[in-house]
Formats: C-alpha cells, structure tokens, sequence
C-alpha cells in the first residue's frame, strides 16, 4: 500500500564538515513519529530547503526550471513515488499528468524527486513496506544535543584551522 509523506525537515551540514546532509521525511499529517532519512550532498539538501521555504531566487533553479518546462509543455506533476534501495542505488519515480488522459512515470534520484515535489506542490509516495524498513523513531532534544557536542569536540579534535574557510 502506498503512502503519503511529507518534508519534516532538511538538515544542510556545513561545508567544512565531511558529513552528509539529511532529509527527513514523515507520514503525511503524523506528529512526531517515525522518520526516514535520506542522506544527500549539501547542494541538494539546499535545493530540498529552498523549495520547502518557497525561496524566490533571482534565477530559476534547476528544478525550477524542470517544473517551468514541465508546465510550458502542459503537464503537471501529480506525485514522486520515492522507491526503494537495489544495489545499492536508490530509485524514485516523478508521475507527470501529459493531459488528454496520458500519464507517464520518469525515473528519478529521490532527492531530486523531493526539490521537484516541494517547489510543485504535489504528493510525495512510498510504499509502506518501504517506508517501516527504513524508518527510525527520531532522537530525543537530549540525545540530539549529546550527538552535536560529541560531533562538534570529534570536529574540533581533527580541525586544522589553515584549511578553514575565511568568510
């Protein structure tokens, strides 16, 4: 059975920090429950983060500019269906209404599923089956702040001030 998601947050890590970034997604209405994670570079986590906060750029974007060309040519997206894992490669699907009762199913990373999905505004799927073997009870605030400080010292303990950005 399929359900339906949603974005619970986006955790873009920093570029001196060699740790992905994650996405968290939710069942669609739940409160705090179970989650799943999806690991990403910080371009996409970034891309996921700006179309959830509806960020106006002066340019349009690449998934922008996927749902612009999407829409020029008459379609709409009408759900991503974030698949499972095979080999090692994970695969999602982006369903597109053609009109004239024509549908077709392109395949697609997830993360760039989610940055298509937050900017049109359109259901985000999983089987469930999916969604409980990789899903996790988030950490409690109090274990979230002992991870940060354990992250933060280990960052601390190997940082080579020469290598830091200057900003």
């Amino acid at each position: 059975m399929e359900i339906q998601l949603e974005i619970a947050g986006v955790a873009v890590m920093p570029p001196f920090i060699d740790i992905d970034s994650l996405v968290f997604l939710k069942k669609a209405g739940a409160e705090k429950e179970e989650v799943f994670l999806i690991y990403t570079g910080r371009d996409l986590a970034l891309a996921i983060a700006e179309g959830v906060r509806k960020k106006q750029l002066p340019r349009p974007s690449t998934h922008d500019l996927l749902k612009n060309c999407i829409e020029a040519l008459g379609g709409s997206v009408q759900k991503v269906v974030i698949g499972e894992f095979k080999d090692g490669v994970s695969h999602s699907s982006i369903c597109i209404d053609c009109g004239n009762n024509k549908t077709m199913s392109i395949d697609s990373r997830p993360v760039d599923a989610l940055a298509l999905a937050a900017r049109a505004h359109c259901p985000i799927c999983m089987e469930e089956e999916v969604f409980l073997k990789g899903a996790m009870k988030p950490p409690s605030e109090e274990e979230m702040k002992r991870q940060q400080l354990e992250q933060l010292s280990e960052f601390l303990k190997n940082v080579d001030p020469k290598k830091l950005p200057i900003q």
